[in-house]
């Protein structure tokens, strides 16, 4: 009743609404079952405009395995939906090293959009740092899983981005033509940020 109150509110305003699910990969058929329970909200009047996987866990160790569930899991979930129904695949950040062979190219298969996790307050500072450590995020997964894939970058931890820092992303946000750039997350984005990305992105670039 919640979730159905709460989308009914953001679609009165105008909101469009993306449920999503982080699965474990420890137990697939569980997973599976979670996220189509997320989905169900989404094939009905009044549900989430579209919904994305959350891929981050590393409870499975074995990388081929990891893959291989993740995949697997993919495949389900589109076939759930069928093929008109929007789905995201929320990704690691290319920088990282604990997701090695990621399947960027076999993914494409089943999502419509990909939605790197590109948390440059952990690794990067200043206008020029962070826009070089974005840019090449989205050259990464262009070259990995095709040049016309569509991209939004989630960029640092809100409260953490100073106004160079969120220049620096806005810049690379326009200049390499992804969808769009969002801050992690919401609640703790600052007016000053905020105001920042507004200036800088397009409307329909910009989401906080």
């Amino acid at each position: 009743r919640a979730t159905k109150d709460f989308l009914a509110a953001a679609h009165k305003r105008g909101m469009q609404v993306v449920g999503w699910y982080v699965p474990s990969f420890s137990r697939a058929g569980r997973d599976l079952r979670m996220a189509k329970t997320g989905l169900s909200f989404g094939r009905r009047a009044g549900g989430f405009d579209s919904f994305a996987l959350d891929i981050e866990t590393t409870n499975v160790a074995n990388i081929r395995k990891r893959n291989h569930r993740l995949l697997w899991l993919s495949k389900k979930l589109r076939r759930a939906v069928g093929p008109d129904y929007p789905l995201g695949a929320v990704i690691p950040d290319s920088h990282s090293l604990y997701w090695p062979r990621f399947p960027y190219k076999r993914l494409t298969h089943f999502y419509d959009v990909m939605v790197p996790m590109g948390y440059f307050t952990f690794r990067a500072e200043g206008f020029n740092h962070v826009k070089r450590y974005t840019e090449n995020n989205v050259r990464t997964i262009r070259k990995e899983a095709g040049p016309d894939t569509p991209i939004h970058v989630i960029g640092g931890i809100a409260d953490e981005v100073g106004v160079p820092a969120a220049r620096g992303f806005a810049r690379a946000v326009k200049k390499t033509k992804v969808l769009g750039g969002s801050l992690y997350d919401y609640p703790i984005t600052t007016d000053k940020t905020w105001r920042e990305l507004a200036t800088r992105l397009p409307a329909k670039q910009s989401e906080r």
